[in-house]
């Protein structure tokens, strides 16, 4: 029965969300000019700006850039602030689409260690 469930298309679509979620994770996740030979990969810029009050809209508009770059099974994307987590992290709403149908996901990223958590939001 395994090899019909691959046809499923609630299973084929959680796969591919998975997969999804797992290239974001890499992709932000790599600092620009350091983890691959495409030098523009990763996230960098916002370095530039510490403490300045647009480093944020500078880190926003790096995710989005980075997801439409090097995600292209996610189309439509908007990435929006929701604000600092009490832990520290400055959270993300992610909404695009996926094969035409809608897509969320919640991004993290953790303001002293520099590091992203990218988790689905079920709806």
């Amino acid at each position: 029965m395994a090899f019909l469930d691959r046809f499923h298309p609630t299973k084929v679509r959680t796969e591919e969300l998975d997969h999804i979620v797992a290239n974001i994770s890499a992709v932000l996740n790599t600092k620009q000019g350091f983890g691959s030979m495409v030098r523009q990969l990763g996230i960098g810029e916002y370095h530039g700006r510490p403490g300045s009050s647009d480093a944020i809209a500078t880190l926003r508009d790096e995710i989005e850039t980075e997801i439409t770059k090097f995600e292209p099974r996610l189309t439509d994307v908007e990435v929006n602030l929701l604000g600092r987590t009490t832990d520290l992290q400055m959270a993300f709403d992610v909404l695009g689409k996926v094969d035409g149908r809608p897509c969320h996901l919640r991004i993290f990223f953790h303001t002293n260690f520099g590091n992203f958590i990218v988790e689905k939001v079920s709806r």
